[in-house]
């Protein structure tokens, strides 16, 4: 019987095929052969082996030091080391301490007398003309209750600066005016070219006395400070951080600045969710005076640690770690004076300029009140018990149940949001609920029923 054709050349083909692979694979043994009798290519496996060996190493080494040098990634992260707590210095203590750990830098001396007269010497009725580069430099303070203006006031000083600059380079000082006199010697000492010119055209400021605010800062202070000393100390730093607040809030627990800052300790967003404070439709973490003081609390430490100096970490808290490294890495120093006087950063401005200053003079006149303010009375400071909710609970349910105001639950939960407060929406589960002393036994025992 005959074969069909087509099975032929199926046959045919499959052993086309196979002789095919086989020449192919030969051809292909015998290239890599060739390759390994070559120096080169022998050169070019060695080289990429050890490459890859040396890339294991270093992986490995990045582990141990992660391991086993704690220290570096709480650098990196911004995490602080939390210590026990330390024991309160006394009194004989405090002043030393006080200029070791906080100095005042010799270029910024008048800026700390400056703002001491701002918080605690002019009311708000008083408005001090000055010049915003030299402090020293104070032309009048305006009371406003007799003065034609401030406006008006800087006007005049305008005149009399640009006066006394055309007569200094037509030598004709000796023609001075009392005023112009006066004025003239406010700058001695202060060598540069045009100077007056430009203290006329550019730096001339007007700032409102803040006495009467500083008072009721204080006053709600009492509120807040002995637990925020507790904090502080836990972490172990010094007290004095706990003055901040002064220059952010005047202790406002509802303070809110136009950049988006927000609460006692004014947390920015990004930097209150690195810190571990919650945000979210139902709470506000920044809000709360004492969580949000545990944040600050690991912020300047970590600023500590990277800076080595309390005078820079103290304006990385204002104006960022980041950016005071850009101006200590552009200047080569860590010398806060020098920075304040000589680094020209875009966002390094009046504010981030006179942060530490004014840190500084809250710092000594809360370090006696009396010298400056006589007998003040604080608000008594707060007590709470704190309860876990586990279940679906409103606001007005656990006043009504417990007999206390809505509005004593508020004080208590600043973090709370409005629709949480006004019982539209439950108070988030795990949330660590504060309750008036003497509440927390009668909420358990009526919750636990539930």
């Amino acid at each position: 019987m005959n074969t069909p054709s087509f099975y032929i050349g199926d046959g045919l083909r499959e052993q086309t095929i196979f002789m095919t692979f086989i020449k192919n694979l030969c051809i292909s043994c015998l290239a890599e052969l060739i390759k390994l009798s070559c120096p080169w290519y022998i050169w070019y496996l060695a080289r990429n082996t050890l490459s890859c060996i040396f890339d294991f190493v270093l992986f490995l080494l990045v582990i141990m030091l992660i391991v086993f040098l704690p220290r570096f990634g709480d650098n990196a992260l911004h995490h602080a080391t939390i210590l026990e707590e330390i024991p309160l210095p006394t009194p004989a203590d405090i002043i030393p301490k006080i200029k070791q750990n906080f100095p005042t830098p010799e270029e910024l001396k008048y800026h700390v007398k400056f703002w001491k007269d701002v918080f605690a010497r002019y009311t708000s009725q008083q408005v001090i003309i000055h010049d915003d580069w030299y402090y020293q430099v104070v032309y009048e303070v305006v009371d406003l209750d007799r003065s034609p203006g401030v406006y008006a006031v800087m006007r005049k000083y305008k005149r009399i600066l640009l006066a006394i600059d055309r007569k200094e380079k037509t030598h004709k000082l000796d023609s001075l005016s009392p005023q112009e006199a006066r004025v003239y010697k406010m700058f001695e000492g202060i060598s540069e070219k045009n100077k007056f010119r430009k203290a006329a055209s550019q730096r001339m400021k007007a700032r409102w006395g803040q006495r009467n605010q500083f008072l009721e800062a204080i006053q709600r202070s009492g509120l807040y400070q002995w637990k925020f000393e507790q904090i502080f100390q836990k972490h172990g730093l010094p007290v004095e951080l706990t003055r901040i607040p002064f220059v952010e809030s005047y202790f406002k627990y509802s303070a809110h600045s136009y950049a988006g800052a927000a609460g006692v300790w004014q947390f920015m967003p990004a930097t209150a969710r690195i810190y571990g404070l919650k945000m979210n439709y139902k709470v506000d973490e920044r809000y709360d005076p004492y969580k949000s003081a545990e944040s600050a609390a690991c912020l300047l430490k970590a600023n500590y640690e990277i800076f080595g100096s309390w005078p820079l970490a103290i304006s990385a808290y204002h104006h960022g770690s980041g950016g005071v490294m850009k101006a200590v890495k552009q200047l080569k120093t860590t010398d806060l004076g020098k920075i304040v006087r000589k680094y020209r950063g875009a966002k390094f401005g009046f504010y981030s300029r006179n942060y530490y200053a004014q840190f500084l003079a809250v710092a000594e006149i809360m370090h006696n009140p009396q010298k400056y303010f006589g007998t003040v009375k604080r608000l008594p400071p707060l007590y709470y018990d704190q309860v876990i909710i586990t279940q679906k609970i409103f606001v007005k349910d656990i006043a009504s149940n417990l007999a206390i105001s809505k509005d004593e639950l508020t004080a208590l939960n600043r973090d709370l949001k409005r629709a949480v407060i006004q019982s539209k929406s439950a108070i988030p589960r795990q949330f660590a609920l504060k309750l008036p002393p003497g509440k927390k036994e009668q909420f358990l025992a009526q919750y636990a029923k539930q």
